[in-house]
């Protein structure tokens, strides 16, 4: 990714979450534990981690994954709140609510 390059380059209909570890050391140290990669790439990665942190704001929530439990739950609540934003659901469901009573008499 350069600089030039937005993080979110075509909006869709979408929600965008970024995911950040509790701290760089958490995640140097989540990276090292895998032992899938060389120590450069996992610098390599950790260096691009920090360049794509300066574009956070273009997301619109920010998860902290420090207990993975937690985040999920997190994760799952903006997925429910955004199903009840108004501009996905519309208004046809709640017009019903809206209308005048009728009494039974």
């Amino acid at each position: 990714m350069s600089k030039e390059q937005p993080i979110i380059a075509t909006p869709v209909d979408a929600v965008y979450v970024f995911v950040l570890p509790p701290s760089w050391e958490v995640l140097a140290e989540r990276l090292r534990a895998r032992g899938s990669e060389s120590a450069s790439i996992q610098a390599q990665r950790l260096l691009v981690a920090r360049q794509e942190l300066a574009h956070y704001t273009a997301y619109d929530y920010v998860v902290i994954n420090d207990q993975l439990d937690d985040a999920v739950g997190t994760l799952q609540a903006i997925i429910v709140a955004e199903r009840h934003r108004i501009g996905r659901v519309g208004t046809v469901p709640i017009v019903p609510l809206l209308a005048p009573q009728q009494t039974k008499g």
